[in-house]
């Protein structure tokens, strides 16, 4: 249901007769309220963007280096040292052996350019600025 008022509705005026005399002051009172609204919802946002920033930093900073690189740098060699054995399988007239290697590629292509890739643009690869640069053009330049 609409909350207007009777007079605007006869006018078919969007403002309504008030604005032709210069006394519509409710429309600016309602365009305040909702600049308003819309500044303590941008302020409660910024707000709990702080605090989970907070909590991430917080959890980086206790976390060990095979948790934040490690694992992630292991997966991506696992996935580059699969690769030779998926062009050796391609290679193979067995059906089962070839399909086997489409696998084994499709992963390792899959991790490479998606994990690799979010983790260069993040510049979660190395601690050195030189290195993160380094992998986010190879990750993401170069792919």
């Amino acid at each position: 249901m609409q909350d207007i008022p009777e007079k605007r509705r006869d006018t078919g005026s969007p403002r309504g007769p008030a604005s032709r005399d210069g006394e519509g002051h409710g429309d600016t009172e309602r365009d305040w309220d909702a600049a308003q609204g819309k500044q303590k919802a941008d302020a409660e946002r910024e707000t709990l963007m702080m605090e989970l920033t907070r909590l991430v930093q917080k959890s980086v900073k206790e976390s060990s280096w095979w948790e934040r690189r490690g694992i992630d740098c292991s997966i991506l060699t696992a996935a580059f040292i699969s690769l030779p054995a998926g062009f050796l399988l391609l290679g193979s007239s067995q059906p089962l052996y070839f399909l086997l290697g489409v696998l084994i590629m499709g992963v390792a292509h899959a991790v490479i350019t998606v994990k690799g890739t979010h983790l260069a643009s993040h510049g979660a690869l190395s601690e050195s600025p030189a290195w993160a640069n380094f992998w986010a053009v190879f990750f993401i330049e170069v792919r």
